[in-house]
């Protein structure tokens, strides 16, 4: 990347994997213990990844679809 070469060791991707999982768990449990968390994050989210699904549905049926049947 960059002219460097990257290494992705397994101590790496463990820890990180950690961190990730962690760091989702709490959001998780805010958005379902905390109103306010709930309503600054969780409730704007909702529309717009119903949106984004839409979206996806449309591509899927008009891009994907017709190349996959023939």
């Amino acid at each position: 990347m960059f002219g460097n070469e990257l290494v992705f060791t397994r101590q790496l991707v463990l820890v990180s994997s950690f961190i990730g999982l962690m760091s989702g768990l709490q959001f998780a449990v805010q958005v379902v213990t905390d109103e306010a968390y709930r309503a600054e994050f969780a409730e704007g989210m909702t529309a717009e990844i119903r949106e984004a699904m839409a979206v996806r549905a449309v591509y899927h049926r008009v891009l994907v679809e017709p190349s996959g049947a023939g």
